[in-house]
């Protein structure tokens, strides 16, 4: 019955994608999450599981994952608690770490995201305190900084000094209000503004902002709007969304993540989504899932190819004995997965696969991290 029911919700969702979706205000596309499937094993979704191991000889290592960049088989971690950004080698080891906490030239305030731009081998930070971008080489020597006036989330660079921003709230450019939660800040200028903000305060969403490296289409979700906008760089204007279709939605406008959790406290809700990711084969991104009470993260996975869509609330890893959960990026056909200290404290070793066992080896589990990559099957067997 469950398996009739699922195959009813896939053809569904295929009549309304051959439909298409070309004008923004037409009716958007359908992306459903199923309340209920059978469980998957992670074999039959992924062909393979590799490991990289993190470590540093001495005592600088990120306490916590707050973005994952990868350049040149070189991996990128911000760790805002530090307000640092570490650089790890192929082999997992510490090469440097940017720390320029201050107020003066070349500093910042409050480390906030950035991005690497790999034809100018550059680092680009965003400020929030000072809301400014500054730039550094790849060896963390500063070049420049410039301000950009806005209270921002999450950027995009589209050319020198061009940038899609998803703000964070209300901004003031120019004694202007801003209201809309995406603009291009172009040389100092606002050349574009659109999706109104709907819902609840956007500042609970900030890694929603994905780029198609098969069109160069970016992909936007705004926070308690379900809604996966898609805007074209090259025209300059959102070319279609997708509205993702949980089976408990939120319904209402809160000013708080704290008044949602209060007001669906005794009743499950499925909603925000972050940690976006697209690709052509797969489209996937986290979401909060709050059932009797407690609330909890699930990824969900659209295999674009087989039109299959999973969530990891029925996944089980049936490679290690830990859950797999939170993705933080999609690199070179893998979907990322990281596991930090407290959760490898936890984990029985003995009872993981050799290729896990011998990324550990022997390290201090409280002195590294663990990068998984996942290679998604082109056509998963069920």
């Amino acid at each position: 019955m469950k398996n009739r029911l699922f195959f009813s919700i896939l053809v569904l969702y295929a009549s309304i994608l051959a439909s298409g979706c070309s004008k923004p205000n037409a009716t958007p596309e359908a992306l459903i999450v199923p309340q209920v499937i059978d469980q998957v094993l992670v074999s039959q979704l992924f062909d393979e599981i590799k490991y990289l191991g993190l470590w540093s000889e001495n005592e600088a290592m990120p306490s916590r994952v707050d973005q994952l960049e990868f350049h040149n088989d070189e991996t990128f971690i911000l760790d805002k608690q530090q307000s640092k950004i570490f650089r790890f080698s192929k082999e997992g080891k510490m090469i440097a770490f940017l720390d320029r906490k201050g107020e003066g030239p070349g500093e910042y305030i409050y480390l906030h995201r950035f991005l690497i731009d790999s034809d100018a081998q550059t680092l680009e930070l965003y400020d929030k305190g000072k809301q400014e971008i500054l730039v550094f080489d790849l060896n963390f020597n500063f070049l420049e900084s410039f301000k950009i006036n806005l209270f921002l989330e999450n950027f995009v660079k589209l050319s020198n000094r061009k940038y899609l921003c998803y703000l964070a709230q209300e901004n003031f450019f120019m004694d202007e209000s801003v209201l809309n939660n995406l603009v291009v800040w172009d040389k100092g200028k606002l050349t574009f503004s659109d999706i109104p903000q709907l819902g609840t305060d956007s500042r609970f969403q900030f890694k929603g902002l994905a780029k198609d490296p098969s069109d160069g289409m970016v992909h936007v979700t705004q926070s308690f709007n379900d809604t996966i906008y898609k805007y074209s760089p090259k025209s300059n204007s959102i070319v279609g969304k997708q509205k993702v279709v949980f089976p408990d939605p939120i319904e209402g406008i809160y000013s708080s993540i704290d008044e949602v959790n209060q007001a669906y406290m005794d009743i499950p809700y499925s909603s925000n989504i972050d940690y976006l990711h697209v690709s052509p084969d797969l489209v996937s991104f986290n979401y909060y899932h709050r059932d009797k009470g407690r609330l909890k993260l699930h990824s969900f996975y659209h295999f674009t190819n087989t039109n299959t869509i999973i969530n990891s609330k029925k996944l089980i890893n049936d490679n290690d004995n830990f859950n797999l959960f939170e993705h933080m990026g999609f690199e070179n056909g893998y979907l990322v997965n990281v596991i930090l200290p407290d959760y490898l404290a936890v984990i029985d070793i003995k009872n993981t696969s050799k290729d896990f066992q011998n990324t550990v080896n022997g390290k201090s589990l409280e002195d590294q991290i663990i990068i998984l990559f996942l290679k998604p099957k082109k056509s998963p067997v069920f």
